[in-house]
């Protein structure tokens, strides 16, 4: 896996604050890696399984409530997956009691998902991303 090209996913229901969330963070990253956008948990897996043999996930940034399949059922089938995934997560949502809630229902682990609320704070976000990405993944700009 530390071969393969690195990919971020972010995804989001709304189309607005999933192209401004890619916009921000593709202003403060290296352009080598590639954004993913997906409108819910079902295309984002769809795509997941699409780019799995061509590149490693790097980081996914996802809504909570979604159609079809929202964020903690996404997050669920990623970490019980054989993907090329390296396990970072920052969930945004405006209902983060809930989607925690959920977490813990499920049995579902979160100590390593960065969570925050809508409306998002782009330098906090911005700050989050490149976090993960220098910690984890040997990313330097």
């Amino acid at each position: 896996m530390e071969n393969l090209e690195k990919y971020i996913l972010v995804v989001d229901d709304d189309e607005g604050i999933r192209k401004l969330t890619t916009k921000v963070i593709s202003k403060s990253i290296d352009s080598i890696i590639e954004i993913i956008e997906a409108e819910d948990g079902e295309n984002a897996l769809n795509k997941i399984k699409e780019y799995n043999s061509k590149k490693a996930l790097a980081l996914i940034i996802t809504d909570y409530s979604m159609p079809n399949k929202d964020g903690v059922d996404l997050i669920s089938e990623v970490r019980s997956s054989d993907i090329n995934y390296l396990g970072k997560i920052i969930m945004m949502s405006g209902t983060l009691g809930d989607a925690k809630r959920k977490f813990e229902e499920k049995g579902i682990e979160t100590k390593d998902i960065d969570f925050i609320e809508k409306p998002v704070n782009i330098s906090y976000l911005k700050d989050k991303v490149k976090s993960h990405l220098e910690n984890h993944n040997g990313y330097q700009k």
